[in-house]
């Protein structure tokens, strides 16, 4: 999944960037970044600069193994929340066609980089939510559900966009690994 020397590349190349730039590591700096790391730990894969979007995955291993990196917020004092947003499913008319597209396997993991405080950062990597069960109904917005894990929403004037929130408190339920940078 993910060692301690890629951890530990993903670390150095992130305290480069804020020697250059003041501003957080976002989308695109992020994949490289993680790229770049696998890379320099011998994992070939193949990323490329060229800003495409490919549908579900960022950076595919030389092994076939599809990775999405994502940023992301920790939002919510009561009860925080690791906040995502993820697939546009604009190009599916009904609810139960957004589900199924949803619910396709589109990458073997998720590893979401967050920014905690002023160039500090924490990873959590994770498999994509099983939305294929959950109770959606429609909101003014669009769509919600909610299981013990968190909450998931389609939002209308945002492309459809899915948006899902889960619960930092059930961390070990979702949560393959974790990891302050």
């Amino acid at each position: 999944m993910i060692n301690q020397k890629v951890i530990d590349e993903i670390r150095r190349r992130i305290n480069l960037h804020h020697e250059l730039y003041d501003t957080k590591v976002s989308s695109t700096f992020w994949e490289e970044i993680y790229s770049k790391s696998l890379a320099a730990c011998g994992e070939e894969n193949d990323w490329k600069p060229d800003n495409s979007h490919r549908k579900g995955m960022d950076v595919e291993k030389k092994d076939g193994f599809k990775i999405s990196c994502k940023s992301g917020t920790i939002e919510g004092k009561k009860e925080p929340r690791l906040v995502v947003s993820s697939h546009r499913t604009t190009t599916y008319n009904t609810i139960e066609e957004k589900v199924k597209f949803l619910s396709e396997n589109h990458q073997d993991l998720i590893i979401s980089l967050v920014e905690i405080g002023e160039k500090r950062y924490k990873i959590f990597i994770y498999e994509s939510p099983d939305v294929s069960s959950l109770n959606w109904c429609e909101t003014k917005s669009g769509w919600a559900a909610e299981n013990e894990l968190g909450l998931y929403k389609i939002q209308r004037k945002m492309s459809d966009q899915f948006w899902f929130e889960y619960k930092l408190s059930k961390s070990q339920e979702w949560c393959y690994y974790e990891v302050d940078l």
